[in-house]
């Protein structure tokens, strides 16, 4: 490619990032002729590349939004053109990678409510665990990296709130808050406003 524009960015369950936007590269049949293709690309939580796919079927020319699903797999919303319809939305759907299954995540283990969000001082988080089990809710940033845990240990079966005080160091911004147990995991996003 000879150009590549990121639109939307997420952190991925195990703390890596996914990507999209546009790539911009020279048709090989056409000389010195420049095409477009969605992109979409995935990061491991060090940064370094584990794929990426230059979406050129059905048209896309951009990817605006991708998220990772509850199951393992990629969610993409972008732009799509041809001849015959013009411009219109296209949405793609990613399979699960290899080695995530999906049994892994459990939809009974949720982070139910974090409040208020945006937030200014303290951060209520509330989840829902089916048994009891050891957890940790750990917040990153949405490079991948760690940036406090809220609470670890073992919990019983229930309905918990855990309080989350940022540092004084921490700056205003998006992060993930990540819920992890013996048998599942849930992930939030959260507005920090200092």
């Amino acid at each position: 490619f000879i150009q590549a524009n990121g639109w939307s960015i997420d952190t991925t369950m195990d703390g890596g990032i996914i990507y999209g936007g546009e790539n911009y590269w020279l048709d090989p049949l056409e000389s010195g002729k420049t095409e477009e293709s969605g992109m979409v690309c995935r990061l491991d939580s060090q940064g370094n590349n584990l794929w990426w796919d230059f979406v050129y079927n059905s048209g896309c020319t951009h990817i605006y939004s991708i998220r990772q699903l509850s199951q393992g797999g990629y969610i993409a919303a972008g732009q799509a053109w041809t001849l015959e319809n013009g411009t219109q939305g296209i949405l793609i759907k990613y399979a699960p990678e290899t080695g995530i299954e999906s049994s892994d995540v459990s939809p009974t283990v949720e982070i139910s409510e974090i409040s208020p969000n945006p937030f200014f001082s303290n951060l209520n988080i509330t989840c829902n665990l089916p048994e009891q089990t050891n957890a940790s809710l750990t917040v990153y940033d949405l490079g991948g990296r760690i940036v406090d845990v809220a609470e670890a240990g073992s919990f019983p079966a229930g309905e918990h709130t855990v309080q989350w005080i940022p540092s004084e160091e921490l700056s205003a911004g998006c992060y993930l808050i990540r819920l992890q147990t013996d048998t599942g995991r849930d992930v939030r996003n959260c507005v920090y406003l200092d």
